[in-house]
């Protein structure tokens, strides 16, 4: 049997653990617009299907995050998320009531904002 004694207990090293916030690319804000967006479809099947531009915007962000991971030129990624981001502004859709709408096009934003810079100057 293993015992240890009270000073040798306090001479182990401590560690300290800080945690650090890791800041978001641009693919990542994008992935989880389009998990916002995969949740969605399948908590409403019906509700997806009735609003098509839930679903040009997934292909969009889909097409913009491809490109972003693989060191596409930004000016198309920045297209495919201004689609992304129009698509998701004209889909007939309460806000109030389904969140993840608006969570997805905030992502999508941030994503926007990260490669295009400030968009009152763009």
């Amino acid at each position: 049997m293993l015992t240890l004694s009270p000073a040798r207990v306090f001479d182990l090293p401590t560690l300290f653990l800080i945690d650090v916030p890791v800041d978001e690319t641009p693919a990542m804000h994008i992935r989880n617009c389009l998990q916002s967006l995969s949740l969605l479809k399948e908590q409403a099947p019906a509700f997806y299907a009735f609003n098509p531009e839930l679903g040009q915007a997934a292909v969009h962000a889909t097409a913009a995050l491809l490109v972003a991971e693989h060191g596409g030129p930004t000016d198309m990624t920045v297209g495919h998320l201004r689609a992304a981001i129009k698509s998701l502004l004209t889909a007939d859709v309460d806000w109030e009531v389904i969140l993840e709408v608006p969570a997805a096009c905030g992502r999508l934003l941030w994503a926007l904002y990260q490669l295009a810079g400030d968009p009152r100057f763009n």
